[in-house]
């Protein structure tokens, strides 16, 4: 069955791994599929009582053997131009391992590094996207999270920061009490690695990236030499 843009479904579909949630829709048990990748601006929603349609798709059946699938595991008898249409779908939204999703990760890959600095994902929404609003934002954090003296805190230089991973909404507390105890060193740094945590994952447990950070302050330069070494 072709699509009226002239693709054909593909013959063999497998899932790529994805990261299912069920959500409500219009009433019904739905289950998205979200692209952790960011390839496809949007996911995909198919009804709960298709779940098992989605663990048959491993790129070993075509349409008619994941209907026979289906009618085995379920003794659902879905008709194959519905199949069609939910991979279709998930075609569209390239979610399937195949060659529209290959050459649409590619083209993602190729702008991401051809940009000059990564741009951040969360300003505006998070937080301010312009310098004036998040100095403004920081320093109201600052001011209602009060820094008592210890006496109790290591001597020397600081070498390391270790903070909870959190929205600012409920941890900026954390962060402002944090970042005020480390102020007066902070001056003498030259160089920072963070190391954050990775939502996608990946091969390795590291990720680095070439990529400087453009932040509502300016461009962050990366250490291009630490990152190749």
């Amino acid at each position: 069955m072709a699509e009226e843009s002239g693709r054909s479904v593909p013959s063999h579909p497998k899932l790529r791994l994805l990261e299912p949630q069920l959500v409500d829709y219009q009433g019904q048990r739905m289950i998205y599929l979200h692209d952790s990748l960011g390839i496809a601006r949007d996911g995909a929603l198919i009804p709960q009582p298709l779940a098992p349609l989605l663990s048959l798709c491993d790129g070993t059946r075509d349409i008619s053997g994941l209907r026979s699938g289906l009618l085995m595991r379920t003794g659902n008898t879905l008709p194959e131009h519905v199949i069609e249409q939910v991979i279709e779908q998930l075609d569209d939204a390239f979610l399937l391992e195949n060659g529209a999703y290959q050459n649409a990760a590619a083209e993602v890959v190729r702008r991401y590094r051809d940009a000059r600095h990564r741009p951040p994902s969360h300003a505006g929404p998070v937080y301010p996207g312009d310098s004036e609003g998040l100095s403004r934002v920081i320093a109201g954090y600052c001011e209602e999270t009060s820094v008592e003296e210890r006496t109790n805190l290591p001597a020397g230089a600081l070498v390391g920061m270790l903070c909870p991973h959190i929205d600012y909404a409920r941890g900026h507390r954390t962060y402002a009490e944090l970042w005020q105890r480390a102020k007066p060193s902070l001056g003498e740094i030259e160089l920072v690695i963070i190391l954050g945590t990775d939502h996608s994952g990946g091969l390795g447990m590291i990720t680095p990236t070439r990529q400087s950070y453009f932040t509502p302050h300016g461009v962050l330069p990366t250490d291009i030499e630490i990152v190749d070494g």
